[in-house]
């Protein structure tokens, strides 16, 4: 895939045009926690309460450099792999692992009010307890959603959560499509995908530029999910506004979770 492939010359390309600190002083650097992410905190942990399972290790697949929804999901494994195809932003979270001083703070997004630990009604201990839970269960792979095998090998999990990738990596539907042949190929049989992303979106700012994605609706995620094997019964889509879309582009916010057959 080149630069140009399905994004025009004046638009910046997720995988091309990346800085993973800026990403996160733009995106996370709030005081408190916005309305969306505290929408979303609130969605996935229903739905783990309702799934009631523990699971010997999860994937956190393109996690990025955030480290927000990682503090949800990681009572409910033994092991979380956190994979990315930017070693700039596995070397963000490997800082925040090593407690570095310039590592970037999460303590907002996940133990404020409004912030994951919130979303669990008081169950979920303190905010230095998730913090260690974090440390020791945390692993760090590579990977690249364009391959058919992402982590570049064969490898199935009974957890797999992507949270705002597959609609960026080729920025058409049908490219997004693909690329979530990619993602489910890594599901188990009888696994759970937890995913999220930017909706009914052609364009974020990312880095200070526009940066193209897939145009991603309500009943594109639920289609695509049926047609890869996730029992209808179990799929759970949600939308919520975008905070700022004249300011960042994003119109809106989804978040989906289903059971493979």
């Amino acid at each position: 895939m080149t630069d140009t492939d399905a994004a025009a010359p004046e638009m910046g390309h997720i995988l091309r045009d990346w800085n993973a600190r800026q990403y996160l002083d733009d995106y996370y650097g709030h005081r408190t926690v916005p309305e969306d992410e505290a929408v979303m905190f609130r969605f996935i942990a229903r739905g783990l309460r309702e799934i009631g399972r523990h699971f010997e290790s999860g994937l956190d697949l393109g996690c990025g450099p955030a480290l927000h929804h990682a503090a949800q999901i990681v009572p409910w494994v033994d092991r979380l792999d956190m994979a990315d195809v930017h070693e700039s932003n596995l070397e963000e979270i490997r800082r925040w692992i090593r407690n570095d001083p310039d590592a970037f703070d999460w303590s907002v997004f996940i133990g404020a009010e409004r912030g994951g630990l919130d979303a669990e009604d008081g169950q979920g201990g303190t905010l230095a307890e998730r913090e260690a839970m974090m440390r020791s269960r945390i692993q760090l792979l590579p990977c690249d959603l364009r391959e058919a095998m992402p982590l570049g090998k064969p490898a199935q999990y009974p957890l797999v959560t992507s949270y705002y990738c597959a609609e960026w990596v080729i920025p058409t539907i049908e490219g997004w499509r693909e690329t979530m042949r990619n993602v489910t190929s890594v599901v188990a049989s009888g696994g759970w995908l937890f995913l999220a992303g930017v909706h009914a979106t052609e364009y974020a700012i990312v880095g200070g530029r526009p940066a193209r994605c897939a145009r991603v609706a309500h009943d594109d995620i639920r289609g695509v999910l049926g047609q890869l094997g996730f029992a209808p019964s179990t799929i759970h889509v949600d939308v919520t506004p975008g905070l700022r879309p004249q300011v960042t582009g994003i119109q809106g916010t989804f978040m989906a979770y289903a059971q493979r057959g």
